[in-house]
């Protein structure tokens, strides 16, 4: 055991480096909070292994995430405008419909 961890020592240290760095990254990239963004940083940094377990836990926020996948599969309504009118005119449909309902 102790030879297998001797000769892959610098592998797995380095591995450990390019994960920190990327979730560091990660953390600076996405997060609205730079307070939120820094204390993310000094985490994983100080914390190596401990650090990334909790940014993969708690650190990326997964509700957003399904919001916008949520958000990109509902029908787009772009194309329809809604109507501004005044409140002469919403009195005038008022009416309209109260004297046609009546008829029926």
């Amino acid at each position: 055991m102790r030879d297998w961890l001797d000769a892959w020592w610098p592998y797995l240290t380095f591995a450990v480096a390019v994960v920190e760095v990327v979730a560091a990254g990660h953390a600076v990239l996405r997060k609205r909070e730079p307070r939120a963004a820094v204390a993310w940083v000094v985490i994983i940094v100080l914390v190596p292994i401990l650090g990334l377990l909790l940014y993969a836990l708690f650190g990326i926020n997964r509700i957003s995430r399904a919001g916008a996948r949520l958000r990109d599969e509902m029908p787009n309504y772009d194309h329809v405008r809604t109507a501004r009118i005044s409140g002469s005119q919403l009195q005038e449909l008022l009416e309209e419909d109260t004297s046609t309902s009546s008829l029926g």
